[in-house]
């Protein structure tokens, strides 16, 4: 129960009361603490991206590492990435060894004189670079090859434009709410509360944002009062993550309880058709076809399951998708006639064009979409694999030779277990409904787009494009 005072003050009577307690004082203080929000929001700012470009030196100081006399640099991409929220900046970095040659980078990028005093230390200085002012750190690293100790020095410098953009957003919005505070007294109360509810609605925005897939703890900075809520929110997610994997662990041991009984099911059928009795034959013929279509969405859900870890937890590194789609073209070639499948590449960059990706889900997405091909298309096929890259990104085309698909059924198609209205030639199995739900699933997780359309000249084309790697 709160106390009698509290539940008896009206709405106007704490403004009244600040005015007459706080008015006289309230514009030497606006002053005051305007010009501490401005400094503050420079000091926060400085040290949150020194602490940023020192994170980029120590991850290139560690890439350093001697082979025999020499001093190597692997320049792992995770080095700038972590200056990549700052997009309007320009990044310049300098490798120099000890004897004072530029292992790699901006040869003219000048060395702070304070470089060596204390070797341990990170050391920063503003200057100007190539006409931009910068603000520039420098790290020491000691290398040993035996008893023969090697120094090398990192340089990293940022241009200001991102830090002083934050500090003057940082600080604008300090100096707005004061000015607003003294000039809407009335309203002081209300904005008390937007203010103490904007950590919630931060929260409500940062999981409206977020993948369904993804069950990592918040980590939004926000008051005591919100932390409760935060780790209820942390908690569920925890438990949902649970109950998804074992949800998922029981989905794969069920099927791989389920394939092997049909598999012996699919096995001693084809031995009694052997001397089955024509009428015996058509019921074992349906028995089979039944058997095998059960298999085949055992091995879909199974895969399914598999490739939900894989976007998970399997790393991502480069991937050449015209390597790709050869080696998966290589690994049918015995099982599918060698005219059937026939893969083209657009041009030199598309051959050698790349994208960050885990290469075993884009492998099984492929043949989800080749098998698609296969079961739909003419028996003597062809499909056709379509490599090509164009404006930053790299699209992966399948197209087969069949009836094609009505443009209603095309986003049905993407659904899990759901198929579209074309029908198979009756000497083929049908499908479980997950193939291109899969490859939906693997595109999204890829950050790429996944396109249905009618192929020229009948059939159906399916591409697939991805964001192109940088530099790639």
């Amino acid at each position: 129960m709160w106390p009698k005072w509290r539940r008896s003050v009206k709405p106007g009577s704490l403004r009244r009361r600040l005015y007459r307690r706080v008015g006289a004082a309230f514009a030497v203080l606006l002053v005051l603490l305007g010009t501490l929000a401005l400094r503050y929001a420079d000091t926060a700012s400085e040290r949150a991206f020194d602490h940023l470009l020192s994170a980029a030196a120590l991850t290139l100081a560690g890439s350093l590492r001697l082979e025999g006399e020499a001093i190597r640099a692997d320049i792992p991409a995770a080095a700038f990435a972590m200056l990549a929220q700052a997009p309007d900046d320009r990044v310049f970095y300098r490798l120099i060894g000890d004897d004072g040659r530029t292992l790699t980078g901006y040869p003219d990028l000048p060395v702070p004189p304070a470089v060596g005093r204390d070797p341990a230390a990170a050391q920063f200085a503003s200057l100007t670079y190539k006409g931009w002012p910068v603000r520039l750190v420098a790290i020491r690293r000691l290398l040993t090859v035996g008893e023969k100790p090697r120094w090398a020095t990192v340089l990293v410098a940022q241009t200001l434009e991102q830090r002083r953009a934050f500090a003057w957003e940082m600080g604008s919005y300090a100096v707005l709410g004061l000015v607003l505070l003294a000039g809407v007294a009335a309203g002081i109360l209300a904005l008390a509360v937007r203010e103490a509810l904007r950590p919630v609605a931060g929260l409500k925005e940062v999981l409206a944002d977020r993948d369904p897939s993804d069950f990592t703890p918040l980590r939004q900075p926000v008051p005591e009062e919100i932390q409760p809520l935060q780790w209820a929110l942390n908690n569920l997610l925890a438990r949902f993550e649970a109950s998804l994997t074992d949800t998922r662990s029981f989905l794969a041991d069920a099927t791989h309880q389920v394939r092997t009984p049909l598999a012996s099911v699919i096995a001693q059928t084809e031995i009694t058709l052997r001397d089955a009795s024509d009428a015996q034959r058509e019921q074992l013929q349906r028995i089979l076809r039944n058997a095998r279509a059960a298999a085949r969405i055992a091995n879909q859900l199974l895969a399914d399951a598999t490739i939900s870890n894989r976007l998970e937890l399997a790393p991502r590194g480069p991937v050449i998708l015209a390597r790709l789609c050869a080696d998966v073209l290589n690994d049918r070639a015995a099982a599918t006639e060698a005219t059937a499948l026939r893969l083209y590449v657009a041009d030199d960059a598309s051959a050698d064009a790349a994208i960050i990706g885990d290469s075993d889900a884009l492998a099984d997405a492929l043949r989800n979409l080749i098998d698609n091909a296969l079961k739909y298309g003419p028996p003597e096929g062809p499909v056709d694999i379509t490599v090509q890259a164009a404006a930053g990104a790299v699209s992966i085309t399948v197209r087969d030779y069949g009836p094609g698909l009505a443009p209603e059924d095309r986003p049905r198609v993407l659904r899990r277990f759901e198929r579209g209205s074309r029908r198979l030639p009756a000497d083929r199995m049908g499908g479980s409904g997950l193939g291109l739900a899969i490859v939906q699933r693997v595109v999204k997780a890829h950050r790429g787009e996944i396109y249905l359309a009618d192929g020229k000249g009948g059939g159906l084309s399916i591409t697939l494009r991805f964001p192109q790697r940088e530099g790639a």
